[in-house]
């Protein structure tokens, strides 16, 4: 076990967050050729690009696991993965979680429909849950070891869950650039707003569980499908409308929260030991 300051681990940790995963992303996209296959009745034809950016989620997990490692070793680590294995049988909040995005983006589109907009088909439903499959070991997994399991409780130490909050996303919503270099710059701003806002749910959500990464985990796959199932059909045949009703969605439930939670968003109901990491030495 090495002593290491609570910001040095942390400056770590960011750092290689972003070095992997990035790293990952600008390799993916000299990457050619796709990938064919049959499941739930559906041929899917993926190209092998997609399939090592999605590899490249794995990045704040990694570098969390990596930093914890080094700091504290295998108890550490045992101790950061932990939050996937504590369940308090806490089935309103999972069933929440697993409802909410689904229900915000029909909110959304509904809305667009008002306005005039035309809403795409969405497809076969067991792409939807095909899309859950594949996406849950990766993106929602690996990020919320770093995020939620590693970042988010060092910074509730010191600060309340807002203020958390916002800290995460000023180092979340900037790893995703990597991703979206060639979106338009108004695409990009709105999703770090996007992201900024949905911090405030994912912190709420963690600290209802009490420490357990089980429901944002949850929460973080249903955006991810959500998004790719529901929303981007739509966007794909309308452009931006329908994502701006989404984020302007998003913000009123983050509000909703905050005026119901308040500004420590759930934090006096975080039980201290499910995250001992954060005791590294300051």
């Amino acid at each position: 076990m090495r002593r290491i300051s609570d910001f040095a681990s942390t400056c770590l940790f960011v750092v290689g967050a972003y070095a992997i995963s990035w790293s990952i992303w600008i390799f993916a996209r000299h990457v050619h050729g796709s990938l064919h296959f049959e499941i739930l009745g559906l041929t899917v034809d993926t190209p092998a690009q997609t399939v090592i950016l999605l590899l490249g989620n794995i990045g704040p997990g990694l570098s969390a696991t990596l930093v914890v490692g080094f700091a504290q070793g295998w108890m550490g680590v045992r101790c950061l993965w932990r939050g996937l294995t504590v369940w308090r049988s806490n089935w309103p909040l999972i069933a929440f979680v697993s409802l909410l995005m689904p229900f915000l983006c029909t909110i959304a589109l509904f809305a667009y429909w008002l306005l005039g907009g035309r809403i795409a088909p969405m497809g076969n439903p067991a792409r939807w849950i095909l899309l859950i499959v594949a996406n849950l070991p990766f993106a929602p997994l690996w990020e919320e070891i770093g995020w939620r399991g590693f970042l988010l409780p060092r910074l509730q130490v010191r600060h309340n869950g807002l203020v958390a909050s916002v800290l995460v996303a000023a180092v979340w919503g900037p790893w995703h650039l990597a991703l979206y270099w060639d979106s338009s710059a108004g695409y990009i701003f709105w999703l770090l707003i996007w992201v900024s806002v949905m911090a405030i749910i994912f912190t709420w959500a963690y600290n209802r569980s009490a420490g357990s990464l089980i429901p944002v985990v949850l929460l973080h796959v249903m955006v991810n499908t959500t998004n790719m199932y529901m929303l981007h059909p739509t966007m794909s045949l309308s452009g931006m409308a329908p994502f701006l009703l989404f984020v302007g969605v998003i913000c009123l439930a983050a509000l909703t929260v905050i005026l119901f939670a308040g500004s420590s968003l759930g934090k006096s109901s975080l039980a201290e030991p499910t995250s001992p990491y954060t005791k590294v030495v300051r």
